[in-house]
């Protein structure tokens, strides 16, 4: 970059002041404002009323395109590091930044923070407290009226008396008077009670515009819920905000996770993609190919994340206890210790318990003379089985005599056929030879 430092950095004083003597002796340190820009519209100079400035490196006007990228400095009269976008999101008509908003306005690019709508509610509950404050500070003080011919030994206990003390009055002072005619203290007069239920008003619009809800910080000021469906509806309805807000987080890192890969198919040469994925930079080439407009526009590059959701424990391990509950009565029902077992598994692993500290029951071992039983009869399953095995082999063998009888049959019939065939093709052969034989006789010499 070029030119004078003078243009970047404020002096901080007039020549020979204090300041600049401290920052040329170096007992301070400077620190200036530096502005990135991301420009749509080239550097600027198209503005109506601009101002002729110089850029870092004394080129023309309009340097670069539409889409500029450089730097500078407020106060100054120089673009420094005047280039095209590093990646040329624009394509996707898209920032190189993304804004993570909880709250949109419509109509506006920028948002609404989150403590505007509710800035009016805040500063009339500081009123309040700040008025409730200043009362009991002006009511705190104490008065007491003493009729002036009162004994000035009296007034002095009065004042300055210990905790415990005896007064003590002459009835001629007294005369037709009583002691609460010669002194009384008096009170200020109660706070108007219709400030109270504003301020609870407050109170409850500020938690509704806030969400700040009791329930999400436990004050259980208002009162315990009563069953286990209001504890879980309460429960829902206060998570609805921070859900919200959370699903937004995840959105934003979607989408910057998008960008990334944008940048990464246009940046990535195949030596750092054989580095990440062995083998795979060869084909990264061809796969780089292609018009970027249809790289961006045409594909879709999703990323899930999820490792802002924090898991509910308090959940799973409801769940967990509820099904176990609803099952195990029937896995006890059937004997299937199997199943009752692998509830209970579930149900310590919802409270992050180690495979080593769980307890599991065992299936009941058989008394010997149900092993007995049972022996004898796999005993008589066995002795079934191999009487089915024999019937089964003979019931083969008396299916294959049957097939070879028939086969005989069918080929004792072939050669009956046959001798059929034979023996009338002989007669037919003689009782032509006869025929002949007869013309011949008949026919004159």
């Amino acid at each position: 970059m070029a030119g004078d430092e003078d243009d970047l950095v404020d002096g901080g004083g007039a020549p020979g002041s204090e300041a600049v003597r401290q920052r040329d002796g170096g007992k301070t340190n400077e620190t200036i404002e530096v502005w990135e820009v991301y420009s749509k519209m080239g550097v600027g100079f198209r503005l109506k009323d601009y101002k002729t400035a110089d850029t870092s490196d004394g080129a023309q006007k309009e340097p670069v395109d539409d889409y500029a990228h450089f730097y500078f400095v407020p106060g100054t009269k120089r673009l420094w590091a005047i280039d095209d976008w590093p990646v040329p999101l624009y394509l996707d008509n898209d920032w190189p930044f993304e804004l993570l908003w909880y709250r949109r306005k419509p109509g506006e690019f920028w948002p609404i923070s989150t403590i505007k709508p509710i800035l009016g509610q805040q500063k009339a509950l500081d009123w309040f407290v700040t008025m409730f404050l200043q009362k009991l500070k002006t009511t705190s003080r104490e008065f007491v009226a003493i009729v002036k011919d009162m004994d000035e030994e009296l007034v002095e206990k009065i004042k300055n008396g210990v905790d415990f003390d005896v007064l003590d009055i002459d009835p001629a002072d007294m005369g037709d008077r009583r002691v609460q005619d010669m002194v009384q203290w008096l009170q200020h007069p109660e706070m108007n009670p219709d400030l109270y239920r504003v301020y609870d008003l407050l109170q409850q619009l500020f938690e509704r515009s806030s969400g700040l809800y009791a329930n999400i910080y436990a004050d259980t000021s208002g009162g315990q819920s009563r069953s286990a469906t209001d504890a879980t509806l309460k429960s829902s309805k206060t998570d609805l905000r921070p859900d919200d807000m959370r699903s937004r987080v995840e959105d934003a890192h979607t989408r910057m996770a998008r960008r990334e890969c944008i940048c990464a198919r246009i940046d990535y040469d195949k030596e750092l993609v054989n580095e990440i994925i062995p083998g795979a930079g060869e084909a990264w080439p061809e796969y780089q190919k292609g018009d970027l407009i249809r790289i961006m526009r045409e594909y879709d590059y999703t990323v899930g994340i999820g490792s802002t959701q924090r898991p509910n424990l308090e959940k799973e391990q409801q769940d967990a206890l509820e099904v176990f509950d609803r099952m195990a009565q029937v896995a006890v029902q059937m004997g299937d210790t199997n199943a009752l077992n692998q509830l209970a598994r579930n149900l310590y692993r919802s409270r992050n318990m180690l495979e080593a500290d769980m307890v599991f029951i065992q299936p009941p071992q058989p008394s010997p003379e149900e092993q007995q039983a049972q022996q004898e009869a796999q005993e008589r399953e066995a002795r079934k089985a191999e009487a089915g095995a024999a019937q089964a082999e003979e019931k083969v063998e008396l299916e294959q005599q049957k097939q070879g009888t028939e086969r005989l049959k069918q080929t004792t019939e072939q050669i009956r056929q046959d001798i059929e065939e034979r023996k009338a093709a002989v007669e037919m052969i003689v009782q032509l030879s006869q025929a002949e034989n007869a013309d011949a006789a008949n026919t004159p010499s």
